[in-house]
């Protein structure tokens, strides 16, 4: 008979690898199918690849529940600076009700507890003193962090943007995400090297 004790005090809370994704996909079809009382859950969202696109904008900010190797369920948070939201959390309808998805939820908490400022957007007009200017927003997005007790800066630009992008290395920054920028005729746009941009398109 099917058992309904806790399997919280079991379960290893992990970041989701890519291999998961398929087993997440799974989950979250039939989840949702189910709660929703479809014929064939597993139809539920088309051919739509939601757990793989959520993974890529944030891969360190997914959960999977893990007992002896098997995916129960997952979860999905977001981050934009002091604004933190999450799901899908979905788990095994089999699982329902037995403590798996209180556990993903505290390490999300524990994720948005942890403090990111994140500049969506910033710049600095072309001028002889832009490179100047440019440090001062640096360290204005760094006092804006500490006065709001975020430990951690995260700010996005194309290495295209050379002297932004170096002055940021300089300042501290490291590589976190790696994107591809791909212009049309191969056409540089705004990410030149007399370019001072702040920008993430996650």
């Amino acid at each position: 008979m099917p058992t309904s004790e806790p399997l919280g005090k079991d379960i290893v809370v992990r970041t989701l690898r890519e291999a998961d994704l398929p087993a997440a996909d799974r989950i979250f079809r039939l989840a949702f199918g189910t709660f929703l009382g479809l014929p064939d859950p597993i139809e539920f969202h088309g051919d739509a690849d939601f757990a793989r696109t959520r993974w890529i904008a944030d891969p360190s900010a997914t959960f999977g529940a893990d007992l002896g190797g098997n995916l129960l369920a997952s979860n999905f948070a977001t981050r934009r600076g002091s604004v933190g939201f999450f799901g899908p959390l979905t788990v095994r309808p089999d699982l329902w009700d037995r403590g798996v998805a209180k556990r993903l939820i505290e390490a999300t908490m524990e994720l948005f507890a942890s403090g990111v400022c994140y500049v969506k957007f910033a710049a600095v007009r072309p001028r002889p003193t832009a490179d100047h200017i440019f440090g001062m927003l640096l360290d204005s997005c760094e006092r804006f962090a500490e006065l709001r007790q975020l430990p951690r800066l995260v700010a996005g630009v194309n290495a295209g943007r050379e002297r932004a992008y170096r002055h940021m290395m300089a300042y501290g920054f490291r590589t976190d995400f790696l994107g591809v920028a791909m212009q049309r005729h191969n056409d540089p746009g705004y990410n030149r090297s007399e370019v001072y941009v702040i920008d993430d398109w996650r």
